[in-house]
């Protein structure tokens, strides 16, 4: 057993020994797009989430290159990533809506495939705005920590919500898929990390000139040193 966090542990099963773990996710392979589809039709589901997950599987060939370009998708096969996507919850959101705030359960993370989200931590400052294909909220998904930043639509979005008990239920049937998914999540937030480390340093550059008087140099020691490095 393999703990990703307190709260989920992870069971790794052989997928030759067990083909289909409930609630419409299989583990078997599929060579037909149709075949994928019907076999996830078929399956019990309930309520508008359960027609949302259902229109994502048929419009799979027409919106499969937006869904590839998706940072947690990078590099997935087709099937791995039509298994994905059934266990995800299509979402609307107008101009304004919140999608969390600061301390909220982290029980989703997001992908945003449409519109812009403003993202603000407890100053109330926002701190970027993050445009599509994007996660958003994986931090605390993957920590299961409570949220540390608010989101907001800035424009009318469209997102797919994935819910932590079925995605760990998911990739817990999956080893392939598991490894790829953290393989890509572990590189999106190096990218993010990184880019905000830049951003950081580029405020403080600017705050510590602002309020450091410029000093004349007094030989030509210091420049000469800039020069060379």
């Amino acid at each position: 057993m393999i703990y990703i966090n307190q709260q989920h542990p992870i069971i790794l099963v052989h997928p030759d020994k067990y083909s289909s773990m409930g609630n419409g996710i299989m583990t078997e392979s599929r060579r037909s797009g149709n075949d994928r589809r019907q076999q996830y039709v078929s399956s019990p589901v309930r309520g508008k989430r359960g027609k949302d997950r259902r229109s994502l599987l048929k419009d799979f060939d027409t919106n499969f290159q937006m869904y590839n370009r998706v940072p947690m998708f990078y590099g997935l096969s087709e099937e791995q990533i039509t298994g994905m996507l059934r266990i995800c919850a299509k979402k609307k959101h107008v101009g304004k809506q919140q999608l969390f705030k600061i301390g909220d359960d982290s029980n989703t993370m997001s992908i945003l495939l449409e519109g812009e989200l403003g993202m603000k931590f407890f100053s109330g400052v926002k701190w970027q705005t993050i445009t599509p294909p994007a996660t958003v909220g994986e931090m605390g998904f993957f920590s299961g920590h409570n949220r540390c930043a608010s989101v907001v639509a800035e424009t009318d979005c469209k997102v797919l919500n994935i819910n932590n008990t079925e995605f760990f239920k998911l990739i817990g049937s999956n080893k392939d898929l598991g490894n790829g998914i953290y393989l890509n999540v572990i590189r999106d937030l190096s990218d993010k990390l990184r880019n905000a480390n830049e951003k950081i340093d580029e405020l403080y550059g600017g705050l510590f000139n602002a309020i450091t008087p410029e000093m004349p140099s007094q030989s030509g020691t210091i420049s000469g040193c800039v020069d060379s490095a």
